[in-house]
């Protein structure tokens, strides 16, 4: 996993196309639960074949939308860990 920020948002790219954007929140999660359950922005995208994921940018995309992907135990963990260290 890859991890690349545009304040206020963390990308999270995962190969070998995907994309996870999330705001940044005003305050740590305080738990892996609130993390996941989360109301605020987070969009899942996926790369065209010529574009590349350190210029990539969430308003210049069209998030997935009757499509999603899960996300394994360890990479959710990491990912809680990013967002409670930027908030």
């Amino acid at each position: 996993m890859k991890i690349r920020t545009n304040k206020p948002y963390v990308y999270f790219f995962f190969e070998p196309n995907i994309v996870i954007a999330r705001e940044i929140p005003n305050k740590p999660y305080k738990n892996l639960e609130e993390f996941c359950l989360c109301p605020g922005f987070h969009y899942t995208y996926e790369l065209e074949d010529n574009e590349d994921f350190e210029s990539f940018n969430h308003n210049k995309n069209k998030h997935l939308e009757g499509k999603g992907y899960i996300t394994d135990q360890e990479s959710t963990f990491s990912m809680f860990k990013v967002m409670n260290e930027l908030s």
